[in-house]
C-alpha cells in the first residue's frame, strides 16, 4: 500500500472512532435526560466498544504493525535507565505547581485514583490511535513537522468529542495548550522510543493537571470497569508488542531522535 492510501486509511480509522464517541456521547446525553439504562448501555457500546476499543486501539495495532510503520514500546538505542530518570525529572518539573495545589486543596489518594481512572477513558486512545497509527503514516510523506502540525490539530478536534462525559474539557481547555501538549509528547516519544514510559507519564500528568485545577471527576462519570480494561488492555498488547521486539533492531532508525543523556 502506498502513502496516500495508508494516510487516507488512517484518518478513516480516526473518523470511524470520532463518529462512534461522538454519537456515543450524544447517547448518554440522551439517556440521562429518559432515565434509560438501555440507551446508556448501547451509548457505552458504541463509545467505548466502537470509538475507543476497536477503532482507537485494535485497528491502529493492527494496521501499525501490518504496515510496518516506525514504533517502540521500550528504548533499544539508548539505556532505559537514562530515559526512566529524565522522563522522572520532566515528571516532577511539569507537575510541582499542580502537585502542591493537590496537596493543599487536600485531595486524598483514594479520591484521586478514581478521578485518574475516569481521565484515563478519553487518554487510552492516544498512543494507538496517534502515535502508532496517525503520525506514523503522514510522517513519512510530509516530514517531521507538518506531521506534528496535522496530527495536533487532530488531536486538539478529539477532545471535543466528549461532551457528555468531559463538558470541562470542551470547554475550559484551550486548543492551544492541547495542541502544544501533543507535540511535546510525541517529541519526547521519538526521543525516548517507548511509548509505554511516555504513555504512563502522560496519563498521570493530565489527571494531575486537571485535578490541580479544580477539574476533578468520580465513578459517576464512567463505570469504572470501562476505562481500566482499555487500559490494561491496551499496555498488555504494548507489552505484547515489546516482547515480540525483544530480539529485534529497532525498525526505521531515522524516525527517531538520537540525542544520547551520557552525550
Amino acid at each position: 500500500m502506498d502513502e496516500k492510501k495508508k494516510i487516507r486509511s488512517a484518518l478513516s480509522i480516526f473518523i470511524l472512532s470520532g463518529i462512534s464517541v461522538y454519537l456515543g456521547n450524544l447517547g448518554l446525553e440522551k439517556a440521562l435526560s429518559l432515565g434509560n439504562p438501555w440507551y446508556q448501555v448501547g451509548a457505552y457500546i458504541l463509545l467505548a466498544g466502537f470509538g475507543l476499543a476497536l477503532f482507537g486501539i485494535y485497528m491502529p495495532f493492527r494496521m501499525a504493525s501490518r504496515w510496518g510503520l516506525p514504533y517502540a514500546f521500550w528504548p533499544k538505542n539508548k539505556n532505559p535507565l537514562h530515559v526512566i530518570f529524565f522522563l522522572a525529572l520532566w515528571f516532577v518539573l511539569m507537575n510541582y505547581d499542580n502537585l502542591t495545589i493537590i496537596r493543599m486543596i487536600g485531595l486524598n489518594w483514594s479520591t484521586f485514583f478514581g478521578h485518574l481512572t475516569q481521565t484515563l477513558l478519553i487518554q487510552v486512545v492516544y498512543y494507538p490511535l496517534f502515535a502508532m497509527l496517525l503520525f506514523p503514516a503522514f510522517r513519512k510523506r510530509y516530514g517531521l513537522w507538518w506531521s506534528l502540525f496535522i496530527n495536533g490539530v487532530l488531536f486538539t478536534v478529539y477532545h471535543t468529542l466528549f461532551p457528555a462525559i468531559f463538558p470541562e474539557i470542551v470547554h475550559s481547555y484551550a486548543a492551544g495548550y492541547l495542541f502544544i501538549t501533543f507535540i511535546a509528547y510525541i517529541l519526547l516519544y521519538i526521543w525516548s522510543e517507548s511509548l509505554i514510559l511516555v504513555m504512563i507519564v502522560h496519563l498521570f500528568s493530565n489527571a494531575i493537571l486537571l485535578a490541580s485545577k479544580g477539574v476533578i471527576y468520580d465513578s459517576e462519570t464512567s463505570p469504572i470497569a470501562i476505562p481500566l480494561l482499555l487500559t490494561v488492555g491496551t499496555l498488555a498488547g504494548m507489552i505484547y508488542g515489546l516482547l515480540r521486539q525483544k530480539d529485534t533492531p529497532i525498525n526505521h532508525p531515522d524516525f527517531w531522535i538520537s540525542i544520547n543523556l551520557k552525550d
